[in-house]
């Protein structure tokens, strides 16, 4: 079983879309997902229309211990082999707060995980799109089965061709080397999604250079670009995610072609 954090330091570079576009391809491909819904915003609930209302379970639950995995996640209509645990914002709020006052708070989601037993083939983790101790937990939380040496953990990022996106990866490789520094946990950077990406040097040379940039420095990790599209918020207006809304046909199609890319290396295979 693999687990997979999906992290931006920067924010709104398709972190969201990503996680739950990758969640739906590997599940119709015949796997079994559970995409775990860690920010505070609830978008990926919000993709699948997913509205919690009071006394539903929800990942917060979990962290607290008041429920597992298996109650608190919703099998996806038109998906078999996808399973969502939502979030709310007051939740994971309150659950922020209480991982900073315990002193391996950070650790708790990783317990819960490994606790569980879950029959999945993947787990993907879509995470804040800013750091916080939330981030902290999901990246310590990303960690291959010990009993599976074929299985292949760990984070993919996304970024949008501009340079504070892209500096949002650096970020993040300092805060991996930090996090094994601190906690001796050595979590890979698995791929490098380009997001948002115009189709032509017209619509900006700047975006073209900066594509380059992250391909020249990461050029096994850099995945093939998902366009740019206004079929994107049209398909989350619709509460359908992308593989599920056809006149989102091209931006799937981007998807696949990261999604083969991934499987190529191990990833979500």
């Amino acid at each position: 079983m693999g687990t997979y954090s999906v992290v931006n330091m920067a924010g709104s570079a398709g972190k969201t879309t990503t996680a739950t576009s990758l969640a739906v391809q590997v599940a119709q491909q015949g796997k079994k997902v559970l995409l775990i819904d860690f920010d505070a915003q609830c978008n990926t609930s919000g993709w699948f229309g997913i509205q919690v209302k009071t006394g539903d379970k929800t990942i917060s639950d979990v962290i607290r211990g008041e429920t597992n995995f298996k109650e608190a996640s919703i099998a996806i209509e038109g998906v078999p082999g996808l399973y969502v645990c939502p979030a709310t914002r007051s939740g994971l709020d309150a659950v922020m707060v209480e991982l900073t006052r315990s002193t391996d708070g950070v650790f708790l989601f990783h317990d819960r995980l490994r606790a569980s037993n879950l029959d999945v083939d993947h787990i993907i983790i879509d995470c804040p799109g800013s750091y916080s101790v939330l981030v902290v937990a999901a990246l310590l939380a990303t960690e291959a089965d010990d009993d599976d040496d074929d299985a292949v953990s760990g984070v993919i990022t996304c970024t949008q061709p501009m340079l504070k996106e892209n500096k949002g990866i650096i970020d993040l490789i300092n805060e991996l080397k930090s996090i094994k520094k601190t906690y001796r946990r050595d979590i890979k950077l698995l791929a490098i999604v380009p997001c948002i990406v115009p189709g032509s040097e017209r619509q900006g040379y700047v975006y073209v250079e900066q594509l380059e940039s992250v391909q020249k420095a990461f050029p096994l990790i850099t995945t093939p670009p998902i366009r740019r599209s206004s079929a994107v918020p049209t398909a989350f207006t619709h509460q359908k995610p992308i593989p599920l809304f056809p006149k989102a046909k091209l931006v799937n199609e981007d998807y696949a072609a990261v999604r083969t890319h991934l499987q190529k290396r191990k990833c979500l295979a």
